[in-house]
């Protein structure tokens, strides 16, 4: 988290974002995961600062791979309880219609899918440049980045 009260008493959004807090925390050598939670009130992939830090950590995976290190493991989705009910149903659904289409088995098409179904359901069904943010410069910031780093569909 960064101070975001913007009352002078502090160093201000901008100055802060200037110095890549999330990158640099996501880059850290002794980060061994990071972990997106999906809640059921609030769909994290609709928030445009967790699309940034999703990207930084997809650049940090692909860092990670060229280098040999650790990698299948290091982005993580997670599913509150309430999430898991109501979004598991949905995404086995989705999994097995696409494994249907292929003409394969479910557990075939998973074993296809690098980073999780989960991850697959979300690159094809949400649409992570509509994500919300408060700021108009942060959105511009973070657009540039992500077009910058693979674009929206990775």
């Amino acid at each position: 988290a960064i101070y975001q009260v913007e009352d002078g008493a502090g160093p201000t959004i901008a100055e802060q974002l200037a110095l890549n807090p999330f990158g640099c925390v996501i880059r850290s050598p002794s980060l061994a995961y990071m972990c997106v939670l999906v809640t059921s009130t609030q769909d994290p992939y609709k928030r445009l600062w967790v699309v940034y830090e999703l990207s930084v950590a997809l650049d940090v995976l692909g860092e990670r791979r060229q280098k040999g290190l650790p990698s299948a493991e290091f982005i993580r989705v997670e599913f509150s309880q309430a999430a898991w009910s109501s979004y598991r149903q949905e995404i086995i659904s989705w999994s097995e219609a696409e494994a249907r289409s292929r003409g394969i088995t479910l557990e075939q098409w998973e074993q296809r899918q690098s980073w999780g179904p989960e991850y697959a359901y979300y690159l094809r069904t949400l649409k992570c440049e509509d994500a919300l943010c408060g700021q108009a410069s942060d959105r511009e910031m973070i657009v540039k980045h992500v077009e910058e780093h693979g674009g929206w569909a990775r």
